[in-house]
């Protein structure tokens, strides 16, 4: 029997919080070392090593629930703008979780109902870089016209969470939760299937922003979020995916971006 078996789990990581330091790394590298021992790539191991040791830095002092998979979640969010690598690290540590869980270390993988940013359509718009878009969201603060919170906010829409200017146009004030540890969308892929999808705190930023300015009692919760200014009847209508690409050049020149 390993030294860490009589320790209790339960419902959290080892009762982490109450762990010296020498007891938290010896229990680290014990169960690292049997959770990698299935893996026989060198270059698996060590990518899986480096994910879960980030994620073991996240939690150190501290118990480990579903909140704190969430705030894990949104961390990685934070730190990184790549849905792709976010999902990488959750998957790891979801992956480590399911091994403790199998050798009844704890009794609950928290990360399995834990909602993930879509890789699919990941900002890649005209190739533009991280400076790119950063640039792009100074200059529309720097220009503050009328438009710039709903520009921006629509932008960053777009460039967070991989959407396609369809999905985009389409979404409805109903469909935004912008609660602070858990901000989401709620989107209708083509097969009129609704997915939730994970706001980057950026975005939800903007989002908050343009909604606080719009006039609410004009608006139902069946309202599109980004409606058409110029109405050729009472009738609400989205903003046309020409009319979304037509934002996005213009902010692109204001930012000085060919």
């Amino acid at each position: 029997m390993n030294n860490y078996d009589s320790l209790e789990f339960k419902e959290s990581l080892v009762q982490i919080n109450y762990l010296t330091s020498s007891e938290f790394e010896f229990l680290k590298k014990s169960l690292l070392e049997e959770f990698l021992s299935k893996y026989l790539s060198k270059n698996t191991k060590l990518a899986y090593m480096d994910k879960i040791e980030a994620f073991f830095d996240f939690i150190e002092g501290r118990a480990f629930a579903e909140k704190e998979a969430i705030e894990y979640r949104n961390f990685l969010i934070k730190k990184y703008t790549s849905a792709k690598t976010i999902n990488l690290y959750l998957s790891a540590a979801s992956s480590f979780c399911d091994f403790l869980k199998e050798n009844k270390k704890i009794e609950k993988n928290h990360f399995e109902n834990i909602r993930r940013p879509k890789v699919e359509n990941e900002v890649k718009t005209l190739d533009l870089s991280n400076e790119d878009v950063f640039a792009i969201f100074q200059a529309l603060e720097a220009n503050q016209s009328k438009s710039s919170p709903m520009h921006s906010a629509l932008l960053a829409t777009y460039f967070y969470t991989g959407l396609r200017l369809n999905e985009v146009a389409n979404i409805r004030l109903k469909d935004v939760s912008l609660a602070k540890d858990d901000p989401f969308l709620k989107v209708l892929t083509k097969g009129q299937r609704e997915r939730v999808v994970p706001l980057h705190p950026f975005a939800a930023s903007k989002l908050a922003i343009f909604l606080s300015q719009k006039d609410r009692k004009k608006m139902s919760p069946s309202s599109y979020l980004f409606s058409s200014i110029r109405k050729t009847s009472a009738e609400d209508r989205p903003l046309n995916p020409t009319t979304i690409r037509w934002i996005l050049k213009k902010a692109m020149k204001l930012a000085g971006i060919n």
